[in-house]
């Protein structure tokens, strides 16, 4: 559905990318960011001018903890002196390898915690993209952590060591004190605005990009894989089938594929929980929905805000967040309420099994008839679910090889030792979606 882009500006994609690494945990609140600022003063500084590709540096600056959503390593990361953070560069290369058009350059980001002294223990090409940003993450950590003090004598020390030195030198020549003073006044999402607005990028390109971000929050557990695919595909052949205008179904497509991102704030424990949640853990289960809302407000069209956010409402009222009624609710966004509650059905949970496709008709038809969901959806649901779950499931099918080859290849146990023999694989996955 490559029309549906033209209600997302590319730089509208990146600022969802970013709010969703925001709402993932408080302590990495704009540090994709802020990293990339350091990076682009740096950059600004070099004399001559570092022959890197300085779009696909920003991009790999602002997404360089996005496997932080698989792993549990905040506690390690937020800290200057980091111990075992490999699992998440592991991840997060092999998601923008794999998941991204950045290319071959997604290696930098398997390193980019490695020390200047280990470089002669791989043969990598896009150790200078590494270490760029290698050096500018923990310079962020420590004037987060510095309290105030803009001590940078810890990047001295490291200098040759754990950094770059050549990187260390052009740090100092950028004015330290007036990139600290930028970091904690905010001046510098002005340069990291500008530079977004100026990637020589394709909005098809960033919305790769946003998929990728969408694809890892469902890749946290194996239970939640093809979610977000399978309620968008679902979607769109009710959508078709349904007769709705073309630039409903552009909406529909978009909404559909938001409609969980708020689920990157959601701790996986309730994600995966075994067994029924408490009622305060529902709660917190709930409020993903408002964290959707807030994602992508005032980002994409008002109506595909409304789409994504509006996918538990239940047309007699007794859904959430609003307790909406079917008048206020549009087709669009029953339609995603419908194809929502099929593709959890329809697949396996760490509390279930999937449902036959006789359980989910016979749960499909109490909810119409007891006026919950869309009548009109439902029946084509009914009448056609095998051939709108044929299409589901070849949407599905990439995904579920990507998620299969992403945890094959990612390290059982991320070890130093491991990530220095850690071959990187240079074969690309047709690209999904």
């Amino acid at each position: 559905m490559k029309e549906s882009l033209s209600f997302i500006h590319k730089s509208q994609i990146i600022s969802v990318i970013e709010k969703m690494l925001l709402y993932f945990d408080p302590r990495l609140v704009d540090h994709g960011e802020r990293v990339a600022y350091i990076v682009l003063e740096m950059l600004r500084h070099a004399q001559p001018p570092l022959d890197i590709d300085q779009d696909k540096l920003l991009i790999l600056s602002l997404l360089h903890d996005v496997g932080a959503y698989k792993t549990e390593e905040i506690d390690e990361m937020v800290s200057f002196d980091s111990g075992s953070v490999w699992s998440h560069a592991i991840y997060g290369y092999l998601f923008l390898k794999y998941m991204s058009p950045i290319g071959d350059e997604a290696e930098a980001i398997l390193y980019h915690h490695l020390d200047y002294r280990d470089y002669d223990k791989t043969d990598s090409q896009y150790l200078n993209y590494a270490g760029l940003i290698c050096l500018a993450d923990r310079i962020d950590i420590l004037n987060v952590t510095d309290a105030g003090q803009r001590d940078f004598s810890l990047i001295l020390k490291h200098s040759g060591k754990r950094f770059h030195p050549e990187y260390v030198k052009l740090f100092f020549q950028s004015d330290p004190n007036q990139i600290a003073e930028n970091l904690r006044n905010g001046n510098y999402r002005e340069t990291v605005t500008k530079a977004v607005e100026q990637l020589d990028l394709t909005v098809e390109q960033a919305f790769e990009y946003l998929k990728m971000m969408v694809f890892s929050v469902d890749f946290r557990s194996e239970y939640t894989v093809t979610h977000t695919m399978n309620t968008t595909a679902i979607s769109l052949e009710l959508g078709k089938c349904l007769g709705l205008p073309i630039e409903e179904i552009k909406k529909l497509y978009l909404g559909a594929m938001l409609h969980d991102v708020g689920k990157v704030a959601i701790s996986p424990d309730i994600l995966e929980f075994q067994g029924r949640l408490t009622s305060e853990q529902m709660e917190i289960m709930k409020r993903h929905v408002a964290y959707t809302h807030e994602i992508i407000e005032g980002l994409v069209d008002e109506e595909i805000v409304k789409i994504a956010s509006r996918h538990h409402e239940k047309l007699d009222g007794s859904g959430y967040p609003e307790g909406l009624k079917e008048a206020q609710l549009t087709m669009p966004q029953q339609i995603v309420a419908v194809a929502d509650i099929v593709s959890a059905l329809t697949s396996k949970r760490s509390y279930k099994e999937a449902f036959s496709k006789e359980k989910t008709v016979d749960i499909l038809r109490r909810m119409m008839q007891s006026g919950q969901l869309c009548a009109a959806a439902c029946e084509i649901m009914i009448s056609r679910f095998d051939e709108i779950l044929s299409v589901t499931d070849t949407s599905r099918d990439p995904i579920i090889r990507l998620y299969g080859t992403i945890n094959f290849e990612a390290p059982q146990r991320a070890e130093r030792p491991e990530i220095l023999n850690f071959q990187p694989v240079k074969r690309r996955l047709s690209r999904v979606g």
